[in-house]
């Protein structure tokens, strides 16, 4: 039965033609070459497991192992979470003069968060707030 290429997008479609290369070249009944499951495993954020194990006539749950398996061993690890850190504020050199702090928070998805004031604030809730993510919709 002859590939029909013309439906898939190019990266498929070239994907495939890697893959019925390998398959005619040899022997059956043999494991699939890691290229092969990489190239394969390349594809799936952009199509999706089920639209990638058809085009290239994979088992749909050996290429949906192998993303999970690929994954988890790229994912870098978990950076240890932020330890507290606790910052004596100065003492005015004149007594009554207010003292200006100013506090910057970053968390794990890049959002950032820079505090002025020269009022007492509970810095400590402020900053658990911010790190638990119950941040207004913006």
């Amino acid at each position: 039965m002859p590939a029909k290429l013309s439906g898939l997008p190019p990266d498929l479609a070239a994907a495939r033609t890697r893959i019925n290369k390998w398959r005619s070249s040899g022997r059956t009944r043999r494991p699939i070459p890691e290229d092969v499951w990489e190239m394969a495993v390349e594809l799936v954020p952009a199509h999706g497991v089920y639209r990638v194990s058809r085009a290239l006539r994979l088992r749909y749950d050996k290429l949906k192992t192998q993303v999970k398996t690929r994954r988890s061993a790229r994912r870098p690890r978990p950076r240890a979470k932020p330890a507290f850190v606790q910052v004596a504020a100065p003492t005015p050199a004149v007594p009554g003069q207010h003292i200006e702090w100013m506090v910057e928070l970053t968390d794990k998805n890049g959002h950032h968060m820079t505090i002025r004031s020269s009022a007492a604030v509970d810095v400590a809730r402020l900053v658990a707030t911010f790190c638990a993510g119950e941040r207004g919709a913006t």
